[in-house]
């Protein structure tokens, strides 16, 4: 077994881990926590193609604790374009955890939190993942009233593939060419802050940045060739145009980039990259590169998953404030 499949299989384990603690209600039925928070599963943001349907979950803080529409971050998952769903699966430092871990310290936190499905690789290449992940963001937008959420503090935040989303969030809000018209239109998908995590910016630099002997080969037969319909480097035009990198403007949002030295998968110098990019037009951003640590933030034990959160959440408070 390659190790992508290896890598493969262990995500689909996961996801299916992941998915069997969903509660199982009607779409869209909220759900009370003791503790008066609530989240809705399944919410349709878009209908695509013949009648495909793609779908959020919705988690929201207590309204006794927190008054006032709330800051809300957006989790895409990670999958090399190709696995997974918005349950997700995201490790921390050595173990795993899911995301619904993460989502109730950002909900503790004062944080709605919506995580987005789009449609993988095996059913349609980009744009049209990036049009998906845009319709969610201006469905939210379109509800923010109703479902108690500021539409004017949206923060995108992703790992792995999700990290190139949550960067072209960042860089492409309402850029008409890559906008699509899935789902509502004519409301913004911008958002006001983006995280990513170890996220690949250049498809066509990954192999030239390997940094280990078991680096993933991103050419013929990759996850990038299967996203883009064409390996990176037969297709450079269309490369480019998926990078987020050919969209840094002065008008980026703030960004936090964190990203493993020992990245098998997607190499550091992909978030070294974006940083140099975003240095050039003054966008206000962190870049941190985690020694000996490897995709996931898996590898190094000296590195705390509190080292990780930490940084994650000042930087959600600083650009969002959700005691404002």
């Amino acid at each position: 077994m390659s190790r992508f499949r290896f890598f493969d299989v262990v995500q689909s384990a996961a996801a299916l881990v992941a998915r069997a603690f969903v509660p199982r209600t009607a779409a869209g039925q909220p759900v009370d926590f003791a503790d008066g928070g609530q989240a809705r599963y399944n919410l349709v943001y878009a209908t695509v193609g013949a009648g495909r349907d793609l779908a959020l979950d919705l988690f929201q803080p207590p309204a006794s604790r927190w008054t006032g529409p709330r800051p809300l971050v957006i989790y895409i998952h990670g999958g090399a374009f190709a696995l997974m769903g918005k349950e997700g699966w995201l490790p921390i430092v050595g173990g795993i955890r899911f995301p619904r871990s993460i989502f109730a310290d950002l909900v503790d936190r004062g944080y709605a939190v919506a995580s987005l499905d789009y449609r993988l690789s095996g059913e349609a290449q980009f744009p049209l993942p990036l049009h998906d992940v845009k319709a969610g963001v201006r469905w939210l937008r379109a509800h923010a009233e109703e479902l108690n959420l500021d539409p004017h503090r949206f923060a995108a935040w992703g790992e792995s593939a999700g990290g190139w989303f949550s960067a072209m969030l960042a860089t492409t809000g309402d850029l008409p060419a890559l906008e699509g018209d899935e789902g509502l239109t004519g409301v913004s998908s911008s958002v006001q802050a983006a995280v990513d995590w170890y996220g690949p910016t250049d498809f066509m630099s990954m192999d030239s940045q390997a940094v280990a002997p078991i680096a993933l080969s991103h050419g013929v037969g990759s996850p990038e060739a299967a996203f883009l319909g064409c390996p990176p480097a037969q297709c450079p035009e269309l490369s480019r145009t998926a990078s987020p990198l050919s969209y840094v403007n002065p008008a980026t949002p703030p960004m936090l980039i964190q990203h493993g030295s020992l990245d098998h998968i997607v190499p550091p110098g992909q978030s070294t990259l974006l940083d140099r990019a975003l240095t050039a037009v003054g966008t206000p951003h962190q870049c941190i590169i985690y020694p000996l640590t490897d995709h996931g933030f898996l590898g190094a034990v000296t590195l705390k998953p509190t080292t990780v959160l930490d940084t994650f959440h000042t930087f959600l408070d600083a650009h969002l404030d959700p005691n404002h």
